[in-house]
């Protein structure tokens, strides 16, 4: 069985959109992509959900933590790639993941003392638990602040193929019980209704134009949804997650 680094070492080394595009400013990596994921979702959960009486608020954040580690051992792909796999594809995904989970448990089985990494990497599998609904929504929000956040900076190559509108068509299939799917469409219409959640690519590159700002931090966009992204990474005063936000580390060829 493949041994790995710690956790926070693996998520450090894969970065995202390598599938996409060359050129990404600001990069992120899994590390912070999950931290930003668990700053959504206490967002969500403290503001949208907080009635719920079925929703465990720390489980939500604990599956938002672990949600992409398989991604250590598959890397990043990107929501599109996975709407365009052929059966035969998403066959060798699907296993390519089974065999992920079996070494992370192998390696991170003892990693946690507060809940079974093993039973919440089944729940990570199979898309199971109204938790985990959230955790993909707050994984979508994330996606699309940080294309968004390309965007801001004119990083016109990435905006060439904004990956928007795969990151919310792969959203709906996962949850088709019921109540979650009924309970995913409010939080949904909750953006909608407050013009936070554009789904048409043309709705924000009309501000491709735009000059970049100065001080990030003070800034107020049009697009509330990313002011919200940005405050909630600018109040946790993690470091990991300013420098990736506010640091320029790729440029145009």
């Amino acid at each position: 069985m493949k041994k790995l680094l710690s956790r926070e070492e693996e998520l450090k080394k894969v970065y995202r959109y390598w599938s996409y595009t060359d050129t990404m400013f600001f990069r992120p990596n899994l590390w912070v992509h999950s931290k930003r994921v668990v700053l959504w979702c206490e967002y969500i959960c403290d503001k949208l959900i907080q009635n719920w009486a079925t929703i465990d608020r720390q489980k939500v954040l604990d599956l938002a933590m672990i949600h992409d580690d398989e991604e250590i051992i598959t890397g990043d792909i990107v929501a599109q790639d996975k709407l365009q796999f052929t059966e035969e594809q998403q066959k060798k995904y699907d296993d390519d993941c089974k065999d992920a989970f079996s070494i992370l448990k192998y390696n991170y089985i003892d990693n946690f003392d507060l809940f079974d990494y093993s039973e919440y990497l089944n729940i990570v599998e199979n898309k199971t638990w109204e938790e985990y609904m959230v955790v993909e929504l707050a994984d979508k929000l994330d996606a699309m602040c940080e294309c968004f956040h390309e965007m801001l900076f004119n990083n016109y190559l990435f905006c060439k193929k904004i990956p928007l509108e795969g990151h919310w068509m792969i959203l709906p299939y996962h949850f088709t019980w019921h109540r979650s799917k009924t309970r995913l469409d409010n939080m949904l219409t909750h953006f909608k209704q407050n013009n936070i959640l554009p789904f048409q690519t043309i709705d924000i590159l009309q501000y491709y134009e735009s000059e970049a700002p100065e001080n990030l931090e003070t800034y107020v966009s049009w697009y509330e949804i990313y002011d919200i992204w940005t405050k909630l990474q600018f109040d946790s005063k993690d470091s990991d997650l300013i420098d990736c936000l506010t640091i320029q580390k790729e440029f145009l060829k």
